[in-house]
């Protein structure tokens, strides 16, 4: 059985309405829990709970319900939140590092809910697959996490550092990432149309293959930036900054290319480049 498909049977069970489903425990059942459990509060229904500022570093909180949870300031270092659901929790300066979010949120979480995870820490967190659409991740700490094939469509990634951070395949459609930094981090295939990521670094990033199409990337650093048959149609890249970027095969059509900076590019094999006005 799938990951998702466990998460459907567990919240699911006892019919449409939950009538089996187990009740919601408070603060004092967790922290009861973790004394005895060993920390495990694996497909617990901790829904509407306070547990901000809680320890709940290394917790197996895999599977678990954490719907409309306060979670500020909370320490979840080293968690498993693998397939929790995340709908309307808030991590507002939690901390995260090394936590595993595998397919969190799962198939609970519609784009009205998102998770709030502004100030968190996700440093080293792996969150492959993880469902984080329109969530807030401003001003949060990702440097390093794994976010293969995550969905960030509409998320603000506003001030977020992700730098070294995985995110290959990710879905970062209409997301808003101004004066975010994905210096050296890896975006090979990752959809960025119509992005917004203005004054944003993307020193070094890895982004062969990658859909920028309509991508919002005035005064943003991409120097160095491995663009390998990227597309960057109609892409806004006025001011933008590409010394030394690796451009072999990229689409440049209609892309606005005034006042960028392409020292050191190699422009042959882009694909319907027109000549850029005023670029350097």
């Amino acid at each position: 059985m799938s990951i998702l498909e466990r998460i459907s049977s567990l919240f699911n069970e006892g019919g449409a309405d939950g009538a089996t489903r187990a009740p919601a425990l408070s603060r004092a059942d967790v922290e009861g829990r973790l004394r005895q459990d060993g920390r495990s509060l694996a497909a617990a229904n901790l829904s509407g709970a306070d547990l901000s500022g809680l320890d709940l570093a290394g917790a197996d909180l895999s599977l678990a319900d954490l719907s409309r949870v306060k979670l500020a300031g909370a320490n979840l270092s080293r968690a498993n939140l693998t397939g929790a659901c995340l709908q309307e929790a808030d991590f507002t300066g939690a901390t995260l590092t090394d936590a595993v979010l595998r397919d969190a949120n799962g198939a609970r979480t519609g784009a009205q809910h998102p998770p709030v995870l502004q100030d968190a820490d996700l440093s080293g967190a792996d969150a492959t697959g993880a469902d984080l659409t329109r969530a807030n991740l401003r001003n949060a700490t990702l440097t390093g996490a794994r976010l293969r094939e995550a969905g960030l469509h509409k998320a603000d990634l506003t001030g977020a550092r992700l730098e070294r951070a995985d995110l290959e395949g990710a879905n970062l459609r209409h997301a808003t990432a101004d004066g975010a930094d994905f210096t050296d981090a890896g975006l090979q295939t990752a959809d960025l149309s119509n992005l917004r990521s203005v004054g944003a670094r993307f020193g070094r990033a890895r982004l062969s293959r990658a859909n920028l199409a309509g991508a919002n990337l005035e005064r943003a650093d991409l120097s160095g930036a491995d663009l390998t048959e990227a597309s960057l149609e109609a892409a806004r890249l006025h001011g933008a900054t590409l010394r030394g970027a690796i451009l072999n095969g990229a689409d440049l059509g209609d892309a606005d290319l005034a006042g960028a900076d392409l020292d050191g590019c190699d422009l042959a094999t882009c694909h319907n480049l027109r000549t850029p006005a005023g670029a350097v």
